[in-house]
């Protein structure tokens, strides 16, 4: 995923579940990344972010109340999984991507297969959003094992026209 962002020195590059700072860790081993913005509600699980110059942690802070900004170059996030949570995160975190910028999010590979209606309802939205004949991309399985979990993954790559 962090290959799949287009970043350039100087982006704006928001994590909005940003749990322990997994992504964020990654981003800040690029060097082109300048600001990263990490939202958290779990304040214990924000705590261990990784501290950098380049980092504002946002502890404490429930993404989806937050008043959409779309000034960031770059979302990138792995949204809860619980049930169906992603689907609003998803679609928040579209509201704060700048035009011509770039939302990458990891997904349960129910997003593309799921045949609920916020599963469908949530391909539609998806599928206004991109020309791609298919934007999922599929991860290796269990790439999220040595986390704990083993549930069956993928990721999509949006721009914003």
């Amino acid at each position: 995923m962090i290959e799949a962002a287009n970043l350039s020195p100087d982006m704006a590059v928001l994590e909005p579940s940003a749990g322990e700072g997994a992504l964020v860790a990654a981003l800040l081993r690029r060097v082109e990344v300048a600001h990263v913005t990490a939202v958290e509600v779990d304040v214990a699980r924000a705590s261990k972010i990784p501290g950098d110059a380049r980092v504002r942690v946002m502890p404490g802070v429930n993404f989806l109340h937050m008043t959409p900004d779309p000034s960031y170059d770059v979302v990138i996030m792995n949204p809860p999984f619980y049930g169906t949570h992603w689907v609003e995160h998803v679609v928040h975190a579209w509201e704060f991507v700048k035009p011509r910028g770039q939302l990458i999010a990891v997904l349960p590979a129910t997003a593309e297969f799921g045949n609920s209606a916020k599963h469908l309802e949530f391909r539609d939205w998806l599928t206004k959003r991109t020309s791609q004949t298919n934007p999922f991309y599929d991860l290796p399985a269990e790439s999220f094992a040595s986390s704990g979990t083993r549930v069956q993954t993928c990721y999509i790559n949006l721009y914003k026209r």
